[in-house]
């Protein structure tokens, strides 16, 4: 029979690197205490704050993960030159024109005042439009899987809609879904540009490949074009000298009926069928002492199968 020593181990908490926060606040008695009276007091309190230089670490700073400066790099347009005082003397001469309006002032009192919804995007496209498409991409992760994390703002609005019979539409946004039976025909593309300018259209598919994972398969490129295997990548570093990324509108795509038609009377094989590669689940390092920690929490580290619950 043999007995183990028990253990303990002595712990010290430091003493912290500066004063703690609200420790300069007397809250014995609360109702002397200071009030900001107005919430844009309370806010650039806040802001002043946020700004100012802490010995603690924030919340970020402990889980954020810190993004490599190299890994973001910016292949597209450059930003247009605009001036900040021309732009605040043009919102400041709108909202002057407004409230001399007779008329304005009484629809807004009425509740009748209307607002074109195609002047709010055009402004929108001017203004912050392209930085929330920049978003919605990163957020779809196409900067990683086209250009392997350089990113670009499309600056130049892209509105791409493919035509259901003679009067239909379907839009392609930003991520919305369109099938593949609105999606069989080629679309209508329309974009801005100077005269005498040179441009290149791309229709990709990045999840579409049969054989490679990384791989893609380019619809057209420029004019109709046989699918065949595609990098944007490989194709942007090899003419990166001569073009630059602007524009950018995507879509999601769903299994519908067309497409078991497509492979067997026109491709004229076996429709493939994806499974969905699930990842191994993540655990944080395991803990030596793992205090307060479920009995449980020793099966996501055990090799074997034998679950560690109800064997004590």
């Amino acid at each position: 029979m043999s007995c183990s020593p028990p253990a303990a181990a002595l712990s010290r908490r430091a003493a912290p690197l500066g004063p703690m926060p609200n420790e300069d606040i007397d809250v014995s008695n609360v109702e002397r205490l200071k009030k900001y009276r107005s919430f844009d007091r309370y806010r650039r309190r806040a802001e002043r704050e946020a700004r100012d230089a802490h010995w603690w670490r924030t919340y970020w700073e402990h889980f954020g993960e810190e993004s490599d400066p190299k890994d973001k790099v910016d292949i597209g347009l450059p930003p247009p030159n605009v001036c900040r005082t021309k732009q605040l003397l043009e919102r400041k001469q709108a909202l002057w024109e407004l409230r001399a309006s007779v008329e304005e002032e009484r629809a807004a009192r009425l509740r009748t005042a209307s607002i074109p919804v195609e002047a709010v995007r055009a402004e929108w496209e001017r203004t912050c439009g392209p930085y929330h498409k920049q978003r919605l991409a990163e957020y779809y992760g196409l900067y990683r899987d086209l250009f392997h994390g350089a990113t670009f703002v499309p600056r130049v609005p892209l509105h791409v809609a493919y035509a259901i019979g003679e009067d239909d539409l379907v839009p392609v946004y930003y991520g919305n879904e369109v099938t593949p039976t609105e999606a069989a025909q080629p679309p209508e593309v329309t974009y801005e540009a100077d005269e005498g300018s040179m441009w290149t259209l791309l229709l990709t598919n990045l999840d579409g490949h049969l054989l490679e994972p990384d791989a893609e398969y380019v619809h057209w490129l420029v004019y109709q074009l046989a699918q065949r295997t595609f990098h944007t990548f490989d194709f942007y570093k090899k003419h990166q000298d001569a073009m630059t990324p602007a524009g950018l509108a995507f879509f999601q795509c769903r299994w519908d009926d067309s497409v078991t038609h497509i492979f067997h009377q026109l491709l004229d094989m076996r429709e493939p069928v994806f499974e969905f590669v699930r990842p191994p689940p993540y655990h944080p390092k395991q803990k030596s002492f793992p205090h307060r920690q479920p009995l449980r929490y020793l099966d996501r580290y055990r090799v074997g199968q034998e679950p560690t619950y109800g064997i004590y």
